[in-house]
C-alpha cells in the first residue's frame, strides 16, 4: 500500500495518509488539526478542540489479517453516548482491493464491522412490544438508542470528521451480530459487526502484548451458555432415545410369566402356598391380588416370599377396597371409588424354590373369593423414568445458566425482555 507524507499547516508535523486518492480528510497526531486531504494545499478545516487525550489500543499504519484479508489501520477515534457517558473506540480498517471496514472495541469487547448498502426492514413483534430490524429473514431485536459525539480522533477518513460531529445510533442485535443505524442530517448510515474475542484481534495484529480483560456482557456477546446447551440438548436427544429403545427391549423381552394361581376366601385368614419354582436369573415378581366380587368392602394382605433353601425372606403388604351407591338428587347419580385389584413388585428375586406366608385381614363382612397371582419378570417404567429425571437435569441447569446470562445482557438496555418495559421505536 503506497503512502504519502506532506507537513500540517498548523504545526509542522508530518502527516501520513495511507488510503490516497480515497481518505477526505485526515488529523494530525501532532495538533490534532482536521486536515482537507480534498485540497491540493491541504489546508486546515478545524483546528483541534478536544482537550481529550485517548491512546488507541491498536497502532495507526499496523496491518492484520481479518476474515481472510490483510487490513491496515489508518483512522482511531473515540465516541460517547451523551446520555449515559459510557464511551468506545472506533478503528478504520482499509484495504485497497476491498474498502473499508471497521474495528470497534468498548470495555474490552471487540466487533468486526462492515458497512450495509442495503437498508433493513423496522417494524415490531407482538404487537409492538419489542421492535426488530430485518434483512435477508434476519431479526434483529433493538438493544439501545441515543445520540453519540466523537471525542478524539487520530488518522485518516473517508468524510470530513470534526470532534464536534453528533450522530443519533441505535442498535440491533441478534448475538453473535450487531445491526446498527447511524443519522445524522440528511443522511442514514447502516453496519452490520460481529462479535470477535479479544485473542483474535491479538493473534490478527500480531501484538506482543495482551489486550484489556473484558468488562461485563457485551450487547452482541455470543453466550457460553448457549452454544453448550445445544451440545447437552443433542446428548439428551442421543440418551433419551437409547434409553426408550433399552425400555422397549426389556419389555419385549419381560414376558410376565404366571408361576403361580390361585383362588381363596376370606375366611382363610392364613394360607401357606406349595413350593413355588421360579426361573430364569435375576428377576421381579409381581404378586397380584384380585376380588372381582369385592363391594363396599376392603381387604388387605401381608406376608412374605421365603427361599426354602436359604431361608431368605422377601416381606410384602396391600390392601384394596372397593365403594359404591347412588345419590339422589339433581347432582346426583351413581358413583364408585377404588378398585377390586392391586399390585405389589418385589425386585431382583433370585432363582430358587419358594412358598407364600399370607396373613389376610378384611371388614366383618366377608369377602367371597379372591385371587393370588405370581408373575415372574414383568415390564416396569420406574427405572426409565428415573433415568429420564437425571438426563433432564443437566439440560434444566444450562436453561437456567442461559437465561441468566440473557437477563443480564439486557440489563444494560432500554428495551429489556425480561423487565416488561414497552419501547417507543
Amino acid at each position: 500500500m503506497t503512502i504519502k507524507n506532506f507537513e500540517c499547516k498548523n504545526c509542522g508535523a508530518s502527516v501520513t495518509v495511507r488510503a490516497i486518492g480515497r481518505s477526505v480528510s485526515a488529523i494530525c497526531e501532532s495538533c490534532h488539526s482536521v486536515i482537507d486531504l480534498t485540497d491540493e494545499n491541504y489546508q486546515i478545516i478545524a483546528k483541534a478542540n478536544a482537550q481529550i487525550k485517548v491512546e488507541p489500543l491498536l497502532e495507526l499504519g499496523s496491518r492484520g489479517f481479518l476474515q481472510g484479508h490483510e487490513w491496515e489501520i489508518i483512522g482511531f477515534m473515540q465516541r460517547e453516548d451523551l446520555q449515559y457517558a459510557y464511551c468506545w473506540q472506533e478503528y478504520l480498517l482499509f484495504n485497497p482491493r476491498y474498502g473499508y471496514r471497521w474495528l470497534t472495541e468498548a470495555e474490552g469487547h471487540w466487533n468486526f464491522v462492515i458497512m450495509l448498502k442495503e437498508k433493513p426492514q423496522i417494524g415490531s413483534e407482538f404487537t409492538g412490544v419489542r421492535s426488530i430490524a430485518k434483512i435477508a429473514e434476519h431479526k434483529y431485536y433493538l438493544y439501545s438508542q441515543g445520540m453519540a459525539k466523537v471525542n478524539f480522533v487520530l488518522g485518516e477518513f473517508y468524510w470530513r470528521i470534526q470532534t464536534t460531529d453528533k450522530a443519533s445510533l441505535s442498535d440491533y442485535i441478534d448475538p453473535p451480530y450487531m445491526l446498527s443505524r447511524e443519522t445524522t442530517v440528511g443522511e442514514e448510515n447502516w453496519s452490520l459487526g460481529e462479535y470477535i474475542e479479544p485473542i483474535e484481534i491479538e493473534k490478527a495484529f500480531d501484538l506482543q502484548y495482551k489486550l484489556p480483560s473484558k468488562a461485563g456482557i457485551s450487547a452482541n456477546q455470543p453466550s457460553i451458555y448457549a452454544a453448550k446447551g445445544k451440545t447437552v440438548k443433542n446428548l439428551l436427544i442421543l440418551f433419551l432415545g437409547l434409553a426408550f429403545a433399552l425400555q422397549v427391549f426389556q419389555t419385549i423381552i419381560a414376558n410376565g410369566r404366571v408361576v403361580y394361581q390361585n383362588s381363596f376366601t376370606s375366611q382363610s385368614k392364613n394360607i401357606i402356598t406349595p413350593p413355588i419354582e421360579l426361573k430364569g436369573g435375576l428377576k421381579n415378581l409381581e404378586l397380584l391380588v384380585t376380588a372381582p366380587n369385592l363391594s363396599n368392602n376392603w381387604l388387605g394382605i401381608e406376608g412374605e416370599l421365603v427361599n426354602e433353601k436359604t431361608a431368605e425372606v422377601y416381606a410384602f403388604e396391600k390392601s384394596i377396597e372397593y365403594y359404591s351407591g347412588f345419590e339422589p338428587g339433581e347432582d346426583g347419580g351413581y358413583w364408585s371409588e377404588g378398585n377390586k385389584k392391586g399390585a405389589n413388585l418385589l425386585t431382583n428375586i433370585p432363582d430358587g424354590l419358594y412358598h407364600l406366608n399370607v396373613n389376610l385381614e378384611s371388614s366383618n363382612s366377608a369377602v367371597e373369593n379372591f385371587e393370588l397371582t405370581l408373575k415372574r419378570g414383568v415390564p416396569t417404567w420406574g427405572n426409565f423414568w428415573f433415568a429420564l429425571l437425571l438426563l433432564i437435569i443437566p439440560y434444566i441447569l444450562y436453561f437456567i445458566f442461559e437465561y441468566n446470562f440473557e437477563v443480564k445482557r439486557w440489563s444494560e438496555s432500554d428495551f429489556s425482555p425480561y423487565t416488561g418495559g414497552e419501547d417507543d421505536e
